[in-house]
C-alpha cells in the first residue's frame, strides 16, 4: 500500500485472476473428461479384439501391451482429475461466485473512480 491508499488494481486483479481460475478449471475438466473416453474407447477396443478373435501368443501378448499402455494413460488423466476436482468442488459450492465476481469488479471500479474524483478536488482545493 503505497501512501495509505488502497491498491484498487491490485484487487481488481486478483479478482481476475480468481474468475480466470474458475475458467480455467471448467475447461481443463471438460478437456481430462475428453481424454479419460478416448481411453475408455481404446480400451474397449483393445477387450473386444480380445473377446471377438483368435490369436497366438505374440498376439496376444501386443493386445495386453496395448491395454497398458491405454490404462497409463487413462490412470494419468484419472489422477489429474482427481486433484482437480478439489477445486471444481469448491466451485461447485459457490456457483454464482462468478457473477459476484463481476459485480465485485463493477462496484470496486466505482468505488474506484468516485475515489479518484475526491483526490482531484482534494488536490486542486476543489473541497
Amino acid at each position: 500500500m503505497e501512501n495509505n491508499h488502497l491498491d484498487f488494481e491490485r484487487m481488481e486483479e486478483i479478482c481476475k485472476d480468481f474468475e480466470c481460475m474458475l475458467d480455467f478449471i471448467e475447461q481443463y475438466m471438460a478437456e481430462m473428461n475428453n481424454e479419460i473416453s478416448k481411453a475408455d474407447l481404446g480400451k474397449n477396443d483393445v477387450l473386444h479384439d480380445i473377446e471377438l478373435s483368435r490369436f497366438n501368443a505374440f498376439e496376444g501378448y501386443r493386445m495386453a501391451k496395448d491395454l497398458q499402455r491405454i490404462l497409463a494413460v487413462r490412470r494419468f488423466w484419472k489422477d489429474q482429475q482427481d486433484v482437480l476436482r478439489c477445486f471444481q468442488n469448491f466451485c461447485d459450492q459457490h456457483k454464482g461466485l462468478s457473477a459476484a465476481i463481476a459485480k465485485l469488479l463493477r462496484n470496486v471500479n466505482q468505488k474506484n473512480k468516485n475515489a479518484e474524483k475526491g483526490i482531484i478536488r482534494l488536490e486542486f482545493g476543489m473541497i
